[in-house]
């Protein structure tokens, strides 16, 4: 990690905070990785993963034009450089093209639609699987050391998880223990 990148303990706190409950805690956070990311502190092999990890917080999050939009402007930032995957970008226009989007968050979905380079139809992810993989974050992520390590295996051990969601979580659970 060069100086000034973002490292595992930087990550914790940001996807701990995103991954909560309450809407207050997520508030402050929701902006920060496009932030990072146009600083030039989020390392580029890592954007990957935290844009994969911003697209589930994303579909859960229920701050419609909020939080949400903060969430979403982080995912264009990463998305308008190519780097959250077509699967996750899918996975959020199919998401978009399901529901009403507020005015505050059109700029960021269609940034998202033409990085997928796609129009917009589809259907919306079950919010169920999307729930794991954040639940499985936020204890991966929390302050308690011991309890992140008692995450990882839970985590390893989700059933079903797709290959690239599980690929994500792994990563996350890295930072969990470094």
């Amino acid at each position: 990690m060069s100086e000034g990148e973002v490292g595992p303990d930087r990550l914790r706190q940001l996807f701990h905070a995103l991954s909560d409950d309450d809407r207050d805690v997520r508030r402050p956070w929701a902006g920060t990785p496009a932030d990072w990311w146009r600083e030039g502190a989020l390392p580029r092999d890592t954007a990957p993963t935290v844009g994969t990890v911003l697209g589930w917080c994303t579909m859960i999050d229920d701050d419609a034009g909020g939080v949400r939009a903060q969430l979403l402007g982080s995912v264009a930032a990463l998305a308008e450089d190519g780097q959250v995957a077509e699967a996750d970008l899918d996975r959020l226009v199919t998401g978009f093209d399901a529901q009403w989007i507020p005015d505050n968050e059109r700029p960021h979905s269609e940034t998202l639609r033409n990085a997928l380079g796609r129009s917009a139809n589809g259907r919306r992810d079950g919010k169920g699987y999307l729930r794991t993989l954040v639940d499985h974050v936020h204890a991966l992520t929390g302050p308690d050391g011991a309890e992140r390590e008692a995450a990882v295996s839970a985590a390893a051990a989700e059933p079903g998880l797709r290959p690239a969601d599980k690929e994500a979580l792994a990563v996350v659970s890295r930072w969990a223990t470094a």
